[in-house]
């Protein structure tokens, strides 16, 4: 390979593409690229098959919804399936562990497609000191 990408979250997913583009414009369409991802494929559009599906901390495995098995959707297609995606639990194959914050992810399209769109807004007192 010519370029290797470690991590296939938003940031490297968006490199890996440019720099293909950015090569192939420039006549180095031979150049290979190869996108690393410690994660499995996600949503189906990224080669994802997982049918929507909500972790059950008690059995330790997703239990899939029922009539979504073909529904042309995995898991992490579903908006706002972000609670049951996150695995708080801990021990889901999706996430890094317990020592990681809940919304580190491992798979492709990092965590962005973990978080479906999930807004954190700062506290007040954050921006009591900002210049």
């Amino acid at each position: 390979y010519d370029v290797v990408i470690v991590g296939g979250g938003l940031v490297g997913s968006v490199v890996a593409a440019k720099l293909s583009d950015y090569l192939e414009e420039g006549r180095r369409g031979d150049s290979r690229i190869l996108l690393l991802e410690a994660g499995k494929a996600s949503q189906r559009s990224l080669g994802g098959t997982e049918p929507p599906a909500s972790w059950n901390s008690r059995s330790n495995r997703w239990d899939p919804w029922d009539g979504m098995q073909n529904s042309g959707l995995t898991k992490f297609d579903v908006p706002g399936n972000y609670e049951a995606l996150q695995c708080w639990a801990k021990n889901c194959p999706e996430t890094w562990g317990a020592t990681v914050p809940g919304f580190a992810c491992k798979v492709l399209g990092g965590c962005g497609v973990m978080n479906g769109a999930l807004v954190q807004l700062p506290q007040d007192r954050n921006f009591a000191h900002w210049p």
